[in-house]
This record gives structure tokens, sequence and C-alpha cells, in this order.
């Protein structure tokens, strides 16, 4: 009985020293994985970076090149964002289109009108263009103007004008003293321009034209 007893005692004593070896075995080694997986971790971007610099590789080199274009593209955008704030609104840019109606046939004058309408829609706003034509060409013009989506003013008036008057200019001078007669009336403050059918812009000049002060 008391050998029975011995050898019971000896086997849970050895039972339970295998169990305290296996749990230290399993710690150690937990222990060892998370150091070996945190010395390869990159403490921050800039200490990878200058790791890879350092290193001298073509990767490296180029992994650099690509983050220091990155920083310079987010500096530029924010510089474009505060210059955008700094500008504050855009001023009014009012441009005034003449027709010589006597001197230029209705088809002509309506093409010429779309292109414009297709120039000034590129322009940021606010953009308002005053039309000036004589009394009998309204309709179709006032049709043409309401399909633009441009903010518009569509002037006319009763004077007649010869061939030889529009080749003098005295139709253009008249129809842009209505304009700018119209302008002072409504006190409209802003940057005026006169363009005529045939002109053709940059829309780098409207730019321009709102950095008069």
């Amino acid at each position: 009985m008391g050998s029975s007893t011995e050898h019971g005692g000896r086997a849970k004593k050895g039972s339970g020293g295998s169990q305290l070896w296996k749990k230290a075995l399993l710690h150690s080694s937990l222990c060892f994985v998370m150091g070996f997986f945190t010395g390869f971790a990159p403490s921050s971007v800039s200490d990878w970076t200058s790791a890879a610099v350092a290193a001298g590789g073509v990767g490296s080199s180029h992994v650099a090149r690509a983050l220091h274009a990155a920083g310079a593209v987010n500096r530029s955008l924010l510089a474009q964002d505060a210059a955008v704030v700094d500008a504050g609104p855009q001023p009014l840019l009012v441009v005034v289109t003449t027709t010589e109606s006597t001197t230029t046939p209705a088809g002509q004058r309506a093409a010429a009108l779309t292109r414009m309408a297709h120039t000034l829609r590129l322009v940021p706003a606010p953009v308002l263009w005053v039309v000036v034509e004589a009394a009998g060409d309204v309709p179709a013009t006032a049709r043409l103007l309401r399909t633009t989506g441009l903010m518009y003013r569509h002037l006319t008036y009763k004077e007649n004008f010869t061939a030889a008057d529009a080749a003098a200019g005295k139709e253009r001078h008249h129809q842009r003293n209505v304009a700018l007669g119209h302008i002072e009336h409504h006190r409209l403050a802003g940057v005026v321009l006169f363009a005529g059918l045939g002109d053709t812009f940059d829309l780098r000049f409207f730019d321009q034209l709102r950095q008069i002060r």
C-alpha cells in the first residue's frame, strides 16, 4: 500500500512539472515571435523612408522620389486653395456683343452668337452677356438667347442705319452707347468687355480681365 501511494505521488509531480515546462516554452515562443515582427516593423514613415534611401537600392530611390513628389503636390494644392480663399468673390464680367445687323446676314449672326455663347459658358461666373441689336431682329435672337443657359440682357433700338452708316462705324458706336446707358442706368458694377460677332477669345483672357481694379 505504501509503495503504491508513493508511486502515484511521483506520477502527479511528473505530470505537473511537464505542464509547467510546456507553458514556459509556449510563453517564450510567443515573446520571440512578437519581438521578431516588432523589430521589422518601421516606427514611422520617415524612418522607413530614411532606411530605404540609406540602402541605396533602385527601388528605394523610386520610393523616395515618389514620396517627395506626393509631398510637393500636396503643398501645391494647399497653396492653390489659399490663393482661392484670398481672391474672394470674382467681379462681374459684362460682355457686350454688338450685332451690326445691316452688314451681317441673319444666318451668320445666329452662328456667331451661338459660338460666343459656347465660349461664355466656359467662363467662371458671374458673367452677364449683353446683346444689342435692331428691333426688327429681336424674335430670332430672343429664342436663341433663351437656350444658352447664360445670364443675359437683350437690348434693342428703333433707329435705322444704312450700309454706309454701318461701314462708317455709326451703328456699332450707337449699339455700344445703348449698352453703356443700360449698364449705367442699372448700376451694374463690373468689368465691361466689348465683343464683336467676329471676335474670338482665349479663356485666359477673361481671367486677366478680372484682375483689373
